[in-house]
């Protein structure tokens, strides 16, 4: 069975060569199989601003700043998509809270933590 990050590899190669289609289909086994993988979110999130659905990324980008504050992509493409859609005058999803800072956890605590 292929793993989580060879999965995301794999969707990142495919997204670069512009095959949309199969990178979504890896990006979403991905959130599918873990819920809570922001880097999944931002992957469908990109996938759909390739396709022009800025309300889609903004969507996803956003739930993935919510389950990861400190992925500075997916807050970045969150505030990114908001801007285009407010040019484009299009109303802007609300944006679930963030998460107070002391509930957070650092990478390396987060990396740490799966090995027990």
């Amino acid at each position: 069975m292929v793993g989580v990050i060879e999965r995301l590899l794999s969707a990142e190669r495919l997204l670069r060569y512009g095959m949309l289609d199969q990178a979504e289909s890896l990006f979403q086994s991905v959130a599918d199989a873990e819920p809570r993988n922001s880097f999944a979110f931002v992957g469908l999130a990109r996938v759909a601003a390739e396709r022009g659905d800025n309300r889609t990324a903004h969507r996803l980008s956003a739930e993935a700043a919510r389950l990861d504050p400190e992925n500075g992509i997916a807050v970045a493409l969150a505030a990114r998509t908001a801007e285009l859609l407010a040019q484009a005058g299009t109303p802007i999803p609300a944006v679930p809270a963030e998460k107070p800072a002391a509930e957070r956890r650092g990478l390396l605590k987060r990396v740490l933590g799966r090995r027990t």
